[in-house]
């Protein structure tokens, strides 16, 4: 995302915050289910840390990777103060080559896309090395778990994204959002816009933005299959374990084979 110091103050909030608590829960328990107490993660597209930091304090060693070196400082002064730098690294980097700039931290033992941070930002065969790249930092047997992602199965996918506007008001600050679909590539163009208030008025601050492919359950599925990966489950809701439905957030387990 361009000016990611736009971005930063909506990941700041106390309400993403506390959303990335509930994901690292539900994260934490299924890994414990599976015998994964204390594991090795990695947190792929990581920003502030909000998901990665509470999974430290849960017992996990993590490793974040992320493209924006305001977040991964942000993240780092996050993990001091919360007392979890010594089972925290975080480290900036791009997805895209991440085995150069992990390759010495491997094996992981899970490995972590959450809230469409990594996949769809440039086209399918990038997606594929990404996810082949995850696969090489990954022990056999390991888990790759793509998390609170966008799912182009979405029945109503194409009508929420055609041509509205969203605005959202975060106190001190507002944002409007507006997106469009492409259905003919899948893909989401989203502008946000950022305005400080003065009192009353909103004073315009800047622009944000990014164009990101969407896929359906079946075709990451495949995708992942062709990178090594093994599909296991799919939840709509991670934290409740709700069966996938083709609505709302795709949640998707996948066995590093």
């Amino acid at each position: 995302m361009r000016r990611p110091e736009l971005f930063l103050r909506v990941m700041e909030r106390e309400e993403m915050l506390r959303r990335g608590e509930r994901l690292a829960k539900a994260i934490s328990d299924l890994l414990r289910e599976r015998g994964m107490e204390g594991a090795r993660l990695l947190d792929v597209g990581c920003g502030i840390g909000r998901v990665a930091i509470p999974l430290a304090r849960l017992g996990f060693s993590v490793v974040g990777l992320d493209i924006s070196p305001l977040y991964v400082q942000r993240a780092m002064e996050r993990a001091e103060r919360e007392g979890v730098a010594e089972s925290t690294r975080f480290l900036e980097g791009d997805a895209r080559s991440m085995v150069d700039v992990l390759g010495e931290h491997s094996p992981f033992d899970a490995v972590l896309f959450v809230w469409t941070s990594v996949l769809g930002y440039y086209d399918e065969e990038t997606d594929l090395e990404v996810l082949r790249q995850a696969r090489r930092l990954t022990r056999r047997g390991g888990l790759l778990l793509i998390v609170d992602t966008a799912n182009q199965d979405h029945t109503a996918f194409a009508a929420s994204f055609c041509g509205r506007s969203l605005f959202s008001d975060f106190g001190d600050f507002a944002v409007v959002e507006e997106s469009e679909y492409d259905p003919k590539r899948s893909r989401v163009r989203t502008k946000w816009t950022y305005y400080e208030r003065r009192g009353r008025d909103l004073k315009y601050v800047g622009e944000a933005g990014y164009d990101v492919r969407v896929y359906a359950l079946h075709e990451l599925v495949a995708l992942a299959e062709r990178a090594g990966w093994k599909f296991q489950e799919a939840f709509r809701n991670l934290e409740l374990r709700t069966q996938f439905r083709p609505v709302g957030p795709l949640n998707a387990i996948f066995e590093a084979v």
